[in-house]
């Protein structure tokens, strides 16, 4: 998507989301709303648009852990999206579970777009 300015709709939603802080650390049950970055999650490498966007900390967005993060956190609660999408989704869940999780707790729709790739033909 391109990286237009959001709408009223999303920036709406984006101003709701920041009073949940990060989902990782939420995720773990440590609430986290200082150093609010905003992810958009990506699909085949390209944003999806500010609708499917989540709220990180620094240190699990860009793996930029404070001291008292790093002396709080276990090796695997530090797992971050700069670090590794895989150990991330192993530990907090995928990025749409987590997206859907927020959806719920906003009480918005949790409709995910359908893909634009056709399936093959059976030969």
């Amino acid at each position: 998507m391109s990286k237009r300015p959001p709408n009223k709709r999303e920036q709406a939603r984006i101003e709701r989301m920041v009073h949940m802080g990060c989902v990782a650390c939420a995720a773990i049950g440590m609430p986290n709303y200082h150093q609010l970055e905003l992810h958009h999650i990506l699909s085949a490498g390209k944003r999806m648009g500010h609708w499917y966007s989540l709220f990180l900390c620094k240190g699990h967005h860009q793996n930029q852990f404070t001291d008292a993060q790093k002396a709080r956190l276990t090796y695997f609660e530090r797992a971050s999206i700069a670090g590794g999408r895989k150990l991330f989704s192993a530990v907090f869940g995928t990025e749409r579970k987590l997206w859907e999780k927020v959806q719920f707790v906003l009480d918005l729709s949790d409709e995910w777009p359908t893909s634009k790739i056709l399936p093959r033909r059976a030969a």
